[in-house]
């Protein structure tokens, strides 16, 4: 049984880009555009693994990762947060409200690599 992913970001090269890396690495993928989407797909369907852009229309992801992380049903799951902003309290904030890694953009294999192993992925082969 595969992994699944669920990627949340309003910028479809990104949500195409990440699917693509994500698939080579095993997981099925699901993409949505915003986080109020993704709360949708999370009532839906269960996800081993969670990537979230910030800023993102309708639903940013703070706020986001904040209603996964206060729901018994998803707190578990490993979020990784993604994002154009740069700076220590960025990272700083997104780790306080539970996110498992935090990735800057421009994003690279090895960025990827690193988020998913600190969110507990075993990545054979890379």
């Amino acid at each position: 049984m595969s992994k699944k992913a669920l990627v949340l970001d309003d910028t479809e090269i990104s949500r195409v880009t990440i699917s693509a890396f994500l698939s080579v690495c095993g997981f099925e993928v699901e993409t949505v555009a915003n986080g109020f989407e993704g709360l949708k797909s999370l009532t839906n369907d269960k996800y081993d693994l969670i990537f979230s852009d910030l800023e993102m229309p309708i639903m940013g992801g703070f706020e986001f990762l904040k209603k996964v992380k206060n729901d018994p049903q998803n707190k578990e799951i490993p979020v990784i947060i993604l994002t154009g902003i740069d700076g220590d309290e960025i990272a700083e904030k997104a780790k306080l409200l539970g996110a498992s890694s935090y990735m800057n953009k421009p994003y690279n294999r090895e960025k990827m690599i690193i988020a998913l192993k600190s969110a507990g992925f075993n990545l054979a082969g890379f």
